[in-house]
């Protein structure tokens, strides 16, 4: 104890004998230690809004899908019963919001190109209560009654060549192996900073994908919100007990996007 006390009074003995020294020293570890915060604080912040962004956009906290149809834009399998399996879900207090889903395969053309897409039937209102910002950059999102409109990725407009207003045609693989097609007028573009979505993805109304598809009033997913601060991993295993005896899966967004998540 009396080292300590020796060593102590020796220690500050040399911090005062060079003030100057001190300080430069004392300000050097400062700048370090807060320049270290920034740093994590900043690469958290840019983790934290990545994440957001695609769980408004595209995955929700969780999905709701049909056995068998794992990954982001399987589209062999649909639900049934949807309103069903909402009444059931939209019970648990921890649910924020459902967004019921259509995505399909297909093929967008222009006069000058033709690309494979990806066909995203979705309810405006209930995914503009999924995230307020829709990342257009052009145009307008679409709204109720625009049966005839889409919305497309920017990139994939500079690859069409095609504008706002300009019309392109959609042909897609009905559930009983027909071709159906149809054109639509672009009222939209949107960019997720995403080259997986930007140059793969149309939007449109959910009812007007049912009936290309002739799905009726099926669907192929749920997207899940939770609320703030709820576990993901408690609702996960509520919303799995409610599910018991349909033909469903549940999965947390890094599982339903794994290239996405990493």
């Amino acid at each position: 104890m009396v080292a300590l006390k020796i060593l102590l009074k020796i220690a500050w003995r040399n911090i005062l004998r060079n003030r100057k020294r001190t300080g430069l020293t004392i300000a050097a570890v400062a700048f370090g230690i807060t320049a270290l915060l920034f740093l994590w604080s900043f690469a958290d912040g840019a983790y934290f809004q990545m994440s957001e962004n695609i769980k408004t956009m595209i995955t929700g906290d969780l999905q709701v899908y049909p056995e068998g149809a794992q990954g982001l834009y399987n589209v062999n399998l649909t639900i049934e019963n949807p309103e069903e399996i909402e009444s059931a879900l939209r019970e648990l207090p921890s649910v924020a919001l459902l967004v019921p889903r259509v995505v399909a395969s297909g093929l967008v053309s222009s006069t000058n190109q033709s690309l494979t897409t990806f066909i995203i039937g979705a309810k405006p209102e209930r995914e503009k209560q999924l995230s307020e910002n829709n990342h257009i950059v052009k145009g307008r999102h679409l709204r109720s009654g625009d049966d005839h409109a889409i919305v497309i990725g920017r990139p994939m407009a500079d690859q069409l060549q095609v504008d706002i207003g300009d019309k392109i045609v959609l042909v897609a693989q009905d559930r009983y192996g027909s071709l159906a097609g149809e054109a639509f007028r672009i009222i939209g573009f949107f960019e997720t900073g995403s080259d997986q979505i930007d140059n793969t993805t149309v939007h449109l109304l959910l009812p007007v994908v049912q009936r290309i598809l002739s799905y009726e009033q099926a669907i192929t997913k749920f997207l899940v919100r939770l609320k703030p601060n709820e576990s993901l991993d408690r609702v996960l295993v509520q919303m799995k007990e409610r599910l018991i005896g349909y033909p469903l899966q549940v999965a947390r967004w890094e599982e339903v996007a794994p290239m996405l998540a990493q």
